[in-house]
């Protein structure tokens, strides 16, 4: 699907979608849990899509019980005797797993089904996701003594699983979804995990993995974040059924703050409400940064962007919030002065490179965007923007989206190629653009 778009005057509501990393982690706890779970507004979009079909094809029974443009309420009931029971002691001891285009359920699943002893899983995925590095999951296998093979370090992977009911593993730290996932494995085989990595990146992710184990009744004894040494003893604990609902998606939120700033229009954004385990709340403080003046009314979960006619350039550490940085980089283009975004690493390991496909987008607007030192810099956008323009999203659903938000402030039109994949993460976002005001042509 290909999308024109062209400067627009944009008023009204714009509707955030529900947690991506939220619905992921409530999916997987659910199909491991004992006993029947209910998730009210989860994200139902691409990737939760994917993780619905894999524990479907395992077994379990999810069943929609409302269903809207971009969430839906679910009842999960794992097969009889628990999704463990049935891996186990299932016929075919042999299982293929899709995971489309989502990241989290590849790092999470190649993780947790390297426990199941005796029983072989192959890992697949789309043409993005395949390039997606291995390294991190391999690294936690070799230590572990795991059976493995990949196709020259990318999908897909087989591996067969083994266990132990306690384990001690150093990682790089790098992948917060890993180390996520290792979490979620010691609390669903009842383990004990002593862990210590070298570094701590997406710090904000593994907390969100925290407290929703706190929230099941599985404490750690130790989560040291400055140390970045964790002990979870989970032994003689168990995941139970439980009921939750899914709060707004904070990631999602940064492309209409981003409308709002290119077509200097006073968008509000709903279903907002405060989450402090979500990392990319810090969204608010880099707008603050910037000079953005807007008001967040947290009683009636509105976000209100009122003044945005004046932007500084700004200095930021995107190390916990990686899925930021396009949106970031878009905003410094308005802004007066240099803006430098450092701490790039993982940013490079998404859906695309996104320091890439992040200064192969904004130069197509004009802006000055380029790495040096290791950090990304970015200068005004009006520079010399060409007439019309060519957007490749590469395939990367936040390059995608990035890309719509910033055509809304040029005059000329804006061919973003490719951008089915917004879908992935904010499946109302169209919907919603046209509501508001947008102007733009959908091309299938």
């Amino acid at each position: 699907m290909d999308v024109e778009l062209v400067k627009s005057n944009l008023s009204g509501d714009f509707r955030i979608p529900p947690s991506k990393s939220h619905s992921m982690r409530a999916l997987v706890l659910a199909c491991f849990a004992d006993g029947v779970s209910h998730i009210d507004s989860l994200l139902y979009s691409d990737d939760t899509k994917a993780c619905i079909a894999v524990f479907c094809k395992l077994g379990c029974h999810i069943d929609i019980l409302r269903l809207d443009n971009c969430s839906v309420d679910v009842r999960v009931q794992p097969p009889s005797g628990g999704l463990l029971f049935y891996l186990q002691n299932t016929t075919d001891a042999k299982f293929e797993i899709e995971c489309g285009n989502s990241g989290t359920l590849l790092y999470f699943l190649a993780v947790i089904f390297s426990f199941v002893k005796g029983v072989t899983f192959t890992f697949s995925g789309d043409v993005s996701l395949s390039k997606r590095p291995l390294m991190p999951i391999v690294e936690l296998y070799e230590q572990r003594g795991v059976f493995y093979k990949t196709n020259n370090s990318h999908l897909p992977l087989t591996v067969q699983g083994n266990f132990s009911d306690t384990y001690s593993i150093f990682l790089s730290g790098k992948f917060s979804q890993v180390v996520s996932g290792l979490f979620l494995a010691t609390a669903i085989f009842s383990s004990k995990l002593e862990l210590t990595l070298s570094y701590l990146w997406e710090a904000p992710y593994i907390v969100m993995t925290k407290q929703w184990l706190f929230e099941l009744g599985i404490t750690f004894d130790i989560f040291d974040t400055s140390k970045n040494f964790f002990l979870l003893d989970a032994r003689m604990k168990s995941i139970k059924g439980f009921e939750k609902k899914i709060l707004a998606d904070w990631s999602s939120a940064a492309f209409p703050l981003l409308m709002a700033i290119s077509s200097q229009s006073p968008l509000c954004l709903t279903h907002l409400f405060y989450d402090s385990v979500q990392g990319d709340m810090a969204i608010l403080t880099y707008l603050r940064e910037f000079g953005c003046n807007f008001d967040f009314d947290t009683s009636s979960a509105r976000l209100h962007v009122l003044d945005t006619s004046f932007l500084k350039g700004s200095i930021i550490d995107i190390q916990d919030t990686p899925d930021l940085l396009p949106v970031i980089a878009a905003i410094a283009s308005f802004a007066v002065g240099r803006t430098k975004i450092y701490n790039l690493g993982i940013t490079r390991y998404k859906e695309s490179n996104r320091v890439l496909s992040t200064i192969s987008v904004l130069t197509k607007f004009g802006c000055s965007c380029y790495e040096k030192n290791g950090a990304l810099v970015v200068e005004n956008a009006y520079t010399q923007s060409p007439d019309e323009r060519i957007i490749d999203t590469f395939f990367d659903h936040r390059i995608a989206l990035t890309a719509c938000a910033l055509a809304l402030a040029y005059d000329t039109k804006t061919l973003v190629k490719d951008c089915q994949c917004y879908s992935v993460s904010f499946p109302n976002f169209f919907d919603d653009l046209k509501k508001c005001g947008g102007k733009f042509k959908l091309y299938e």
